[in-house]
């Protein structure tokens, strides 16, 4: 079985949300959803290798938005999310990936974790829907 090929999460980040505290809750549950869905792939892993010369991947994500409609005793929660795929180490960058979703909240009460159930869901869908095939696509193009 060949070595899983390394992928760094860097930089994640909320640039706009209806609360300001999501700025500074999010970017650490966003890194952990990105870092569990690369490593439950077959191809690759966050765990730095110990090869000076191994070649992998970065990926940086962000979230552009988050707003909240509210519905009576209900609200619309809607995100959308960018991510950027690179070369590493040379931060070469090839993939520009976009999400979006929304979700109704079933109780105001559980506004944080609806935030976070509709950002790591949008999340998991880029990385393993779109970034990982991006990165296969690019490792077969490689010489």
């Amino acid at each position: 079985m060949a070595d899983k090929t390394y992928v760094e999460v860097a930089n994640i980040r909320v640039s706009d949300a209806f609360d300001k505290k999501y700025k500074t809750t999010l970017p650490k549950l966003m890194t952990a959803t990105i870092e569990k869905a690369i490593n439950s792939s077959a191809n690759y892993t966050t765990k730095e290798p110990s090869d000076k010369n191994a070649t992998g991947f970065y990926v940086d994500g962000n979230v552009i938005s988050i707003t909240k409609a509210d519905k009576g005793n209900t609200a619309i929660i809607e995100a959308k999310l960018s991510m950027q795929l690179a070369e590493w180490p040379k931060k070469s960058m090839f993939g520009f990936l976009n999400g979006g979703g929304k979700a109704t909240t079933g109780n105001l009460k559980n506004l944080d974790a609806d935030v976070a159930d509709v950002v790591t869901s949008i999340l998991e869908d880029l990385v393993k829907k779109k970034a990982i095939p991006a990165m296969d696509a690019r490792a077969r193009a490689k010489p």
